[in-house]
């Protein structure tokens, strides 16, 4: 069967599975067999909200709030497809690690009391944090799997940069290179890093089979 034939039967399933739902349970794009719903993004964009209690989320209806909706289904997409592939290559979250995260989260909380009011404040349950935590340490070991072959950055690297950077200021009030290379080094292989992870995903992505709703493209 050609991936055209497959990704027609695909888009004909999500039509298909959306006709007849009520909104809330439309599915709205499909990883392989792996339906997200419009509960899904709903779910996901309350969560955002709950994060950034201080900056007020376009209303939705709003062209804004569409441009977001797309973004957060973006992410849940990424989240399947980093999963899918996680499985693939044996990497796994064990039950260990993920009670390590959760409890050097529930000691910088300081008590029990704080840490339960923290989760009420931020509107999350333990079960979704421990899911998110789950979410995050696998984002780790994926990130450092497919980053591992990066260069490291050179001194040679890091004085160019530098050099750059610092062109047309005061020499006065620029700090000298032996104490900001240390940081260059590590901002530069930051941004190395996330561009080798970027292609990674955008290669993993075209892996799977990924079906979008029209109106979330």
């Amino acid at each position: 069967m050609s991936f055209f034939f497959r990704l027609l039967l695909f888009t004909l399933a999500l039509s298909v599975a959306t006709a007849g739902c009520g909104s809330q349970v439309a599915v709205i794009a499909r990883v392989n067999d792996k339906a997200i719903t419009k509960t899904d993004l709903l779910n996901a964009i309350d969560e955002l909200r709950q994060q950034n209690r201080n900056e007020k989320l376009p209303e939705p209806g709003t062209s804004a709030y569409a441009e977001i909706e797309k973004r957060v289904l973006q992410r849940l997409i990424n989240d399947e497809v980093i999963r899918l592939e996680a499985d693939r290559m044996g990497i796994a979250i064990s039950e260990e690690e993920g009670q390590a995260r959760l409890d050097q989260q529930k000691a910088s909380s300081g008590s029990e009391a704080q840490f339960a009011q923290n989760l009420s404040e931020q509107g999350t349950s333990l079960e979704q944090l421990t899911q998110n935590i789950r979410s995050s340490l696998m984002f780790e070991k994926i990130f450092s799997q497919t980053t591992k072959d990066v260069p490291e950055i050179t001194d040679e690297q890091a004085l160019e940069y530098y050099k750059q950077a610092s062109s047309g200021q005061d020499p006065a009030g620029t700090v000298p290179f032996d104490q900001a290379k240390a940081g260059i080094k590590a901002r530069l292989d930051q941004e190395n890093k996330s561009r080798a992870f970027q292609l990674w995903l955008a290669a993993a992505k075209d892996r799977n089979q990924i079906v979008i709703d029209e109106e979330y493209r």
